[in-house]
């Protein structure tokens, strides 16, 4: 069992670390992201299962809290629409690369979105107190900047071409992340039924 917790901590370590790097010093985190050694499954393990259990944790444990439209199968709606939906978004990545100018590998593109992601589902923890929730639109807005940062680096899209590539990513990813609000209680706000 302490084996166990011992792995656990070191994953949480990592993916705190991760995100402290993106938020901070995202450029540089790019850089080190593109040349790890790693698996679309790696991540999805050790960093967007874990990540994605912020957001969804907290809306269930803050909307539990006040007792208003708690529901624990809102939050895994939520959960499966936003890991689905990641997902979807790296193989767009990838589907779109060439349009621009670029080829760019399955795990490149997981990278690209998962990492992204990072700071708006961080932000998720404002939603333990539901009010705050509204806050986690700075973190969407700060994901953006950070996909934007980090479409050339891994991808190697021209940086005349970043721009226009960001903005139909961008335009996904916003989609999905009201659609999982929508789909799992609200965007922002639960619903009262």
């Amino acid at each position: 069992m302490a084996i166990h917790s011992e792995s656990m901590k070191k994953r949480l370590k990592d993916v705190y670390r991760r995100v402290r790097d993106i938020l901070f010093n995202p450029l540089d985190a790019w850089t080190t992201i593109r040349n790890e050694d790693t698996s679309i499954t790696g991540i999805f393990k050790e960093t967007l299962l874990i990540l994605m259990a912020v957001p969804a944790l907290s809306r269930f444990l803050g909307w539990g809290i006040l007792g208003i439209g708690s529901h624990f199968g809102r939050a895994v709606t939520w959960y499966s629409i936003m890991l689905l939906g990641l997902w979807g978004i790296s193989k767009l990545v990838t589907y779109l690369a060439p349009n621009f100018g670029t080829e760019v590998d399955d795990l490149s593109g997981f990278k690209l979105v998962v990492y992204s992601a990072a700071p708006f589902l961080a932000s998720g923890v404002f939603f333990l107190i539901p009010i705050l929730g509204v806050l986690t639109l700075a973190g969407m807005l700060y994901s953006l900047y950070v996909l934007f940062i980090g479409i050339p680096v891994m991808t190697g899209v021209p940086k005349d071409k970043a721009f226009p590539f960001t903005i139909l990513v961008a335009a996904a990813f916003v989609v999905l992340v009201f659609a999982a609000g929508l789909l799992g209680g609200g965007v922002f706000y639960p619903s009262r039924h």
